[in-house]
């Protein structure tokens, strides 16, 4: 897995199953052709949805390459509830331009008190070698410390606007002074659940506040000692870790891929499976969907270094393809397998998750309406997709990680709609050749992104306008 510290995870599947019927938007290409390339994209955008959903289904369902070996291993104090399936892996493979790099898999299932045993696992599998190389791209130590109590800095400490919201260590903090005279960072809760949001041991307690919002209240002593930022002492590992502050025990995954072709999967077990994961838990999938995407690079020895600047900023590597899409491809493929062989399904799916995007700017979520724009509109989307972007605010995973599981699938969806899900990869691929990304989308689509962006954008509007 790349290095995501400030995106939730949502964990992946494709599925091979066989559509069955005919679901309303199956029913739509009756009256309203696909289209078949930019030039009639707008023209043919009720299209869109059936149009996507039949190459998506032809590809999955082709059964074009056969699986690598696949080995488990699982931590003595650990149960898998992983529910990946051989068909939703093989789903995977059949739309992805593997070439027989990947030839074998291995699979280490942990939890948090088989951290270490994990760790000495991975080590063991990869290599010195790897190790070194895997730990370099990741930028040492993963995001959580797991050799040490998770500590936070951030829930109380001063914020700018009330009403602005980001995304620390996956926790969503909105800015307000529901419990304080001046606007500090508040972590909503739910007092519906029993999970319990600790920082350095100490318990939160969900609190219904005067002005309404519940919220992680905890001593004042404690928030004070937090006002200085925390140096938590970690023992750097591949693959095998464990969020800070997370209720829910170890919900991870990651990955790499060796030189040999090797492709190694660390998934943390959570203590309790996300009730709103349809069809599941399925780390299994959406860390070979990882290494897939890396593998382009690890084959091409392309993987380009970080600087420390970029490494303090948080920023992509600058040859990989917009962070946006990358979570967009992510969220994407875990619709396919939500929608449950219904083309319907999976646009009723993209079709709500879009609709974030408006909350995100309203609420300047991680700096993206100041960035873009105050109002979602057509000029916000265009000024989101203008090419300038892919050297500067592309790059910020902290921005571009809600951005891109709300709004990016409405533009994948297009592409697909257009050429096929192969191009999740292709782009990738073409990228990891030493291809820029317009190159990358010329030599894909036959056109520009900059001729094409103003035909995605204003059928994106539409689509939100007309609410389809």
């Amino acid at each position: 897995m790349l290095k995501r510290p400030n995106t939730p995870i949502l964990f992946v599947m494709i599925m091979a199953a066989a559509a069955t019927g005919l679901a309303p938007a199956e029913a739509r290409a009756a009256t309203s052709q696909a289209p078949t390339s930019f030039a009639d994209l707008y023209q043919n955008r009720h299209g869109i949805a059936a149009g996507s959903w039949t190459k998506i289904h032809a590809a999955v369902s082709s059964a074009a390459q056969p699986l690598p070996n696949i080995q488990t291993f699982v931590g003595p104090n650990t149960k898998p509830t992983d529910k990946t399936t051989k068909s939703d892996l093989q789903g995977l493979f059949n739309y992805f331009p593997n070439d027989g790099f990947i030839k074998n898999v291995d699979v280490i299932f942990f939890n948090k008190k088989d951290v270490k045993w994990a760790t000495d696992k991975a080590t063991t599998l990869m290599g010195p070698s790897e190790v070194t190389k895997e730990i370099a791209f990741k930028g040492g130590p993963q995001n959580g410390g797991q050799q040490a109590e998770p500590r936070n800095t951030t829930i109380g400490q001063p914020c700018s606007n009330e009403g602005d919201r980001t995304i620390v260590d996956r926790v969503t903090y909105q800015c307000g002074k529901d419990n304080s005279a001046s606007d500090v960072w508040e972590a909503p809760c739910d007092p519906t659940q029993t999970a319990i949001y600790r920082i350095s041991g100490v318990p939160g307690k969900c609190t219904v506040t005067p002005t309404g919002p519940a919220i992680w209240v905890f001593p004042a002593s404690l928030i004070a000692s937090l006002a200085a930022p925390v140096v938590v002492p970690a023992q750097p590992s591949p693959l095998i870790f464990c969020w800070d502050g997370d209720p829910n025990g170890c919900e991870s995954s990651d990955a790499w891929v060796g030189a040999d072709g090797t492709a190694y999967l660390g998934i943390g077990v959570p203590n309790h499976a996300q009730t709103n994961d349809n069809p599941g838990y399925k780390g299994e999938a959406v860390s070979l969907y990882y290494a897939m995407w890396l593998s382009s690079y690890v084959k091409n020895n392309s993987i380009a270094p970080l600087t420390p600047d970029d490494a303090s900023k948080n920023l992509m590597n600058s040859n990989f393809p917009p962070y946006w899409m990358y979570n967009a491809d992510e969220y994407l493929t875990y619709a396919i397998a939500a929608a449950g062989g219904s083309a319907n399904a999976l646009e009723n799916s993209i079709k709500n998750n879009a609709d974030g995007a408006v909350d995100m700017v309203k609420h300047n979520d991680g700096g993206i309406a100041k960035t873009f724009g105050k109002t979602f509109n057509l000029a916000w989307i265009n000024n989101f997709l203008d090419i300038k972007n892919m050297s500067t605010t592309w790059r910020q995973m902290d921005m571009m990680g809600n951005i891109g599981f709300s709004f990016g699938p409405r533009v994948m969806q297009t592409l697909i709609a257009v050429k096929g899900p192969a191009v999740m990869f292709d782009l990738t691929n073409l990228m990891s050749q030493g291809s820029t990304f317009d190159q990358a989308f010329q030599k894909e689509f036959g056109v520009s992104w900059m001729t094409a962006e103003p035909t995605i954008a204003k059928t994106i509007w539409d689509e939100y306008q007309g609410k389809y």
